[in-house]
């Protein structure tokens, strides 16, 4: 059960730090700097991965099994 219960643990934390990446980069593409090294498409495109993300996100249950995978832009 201890497993178990710092599985969840762990499981919250990665989500949080994922949610607040997403929100933090979100709000830096509507920077001046970012804006300037990126087109309104790229800068698009990217707003877009990141919704699905956290659509993704928040549909995970609590005891979704974690996996690790990798996605290129």
């Amino acid at each position: 059960m201890r497993k178990k219960d710092m599985e969840k643990i762990k499981l919250a934390k990665v989500k949080n730090e994922l949610e607040s990446f997403i929100f933090d980069t979100q709000d830096k593409l509507y920077q001046e700097i970012y804006e300037k090294c990126s087109t309104d498409e790229e800068r698009e495109k990217i707003r877009t991965k990141f919704s699905e993300v956290s659509d993704w996100l928040y549909e995970q249950e609590e005891d979704a099994e974690r996996k690790v995978w990798k996605y290129e832009f």
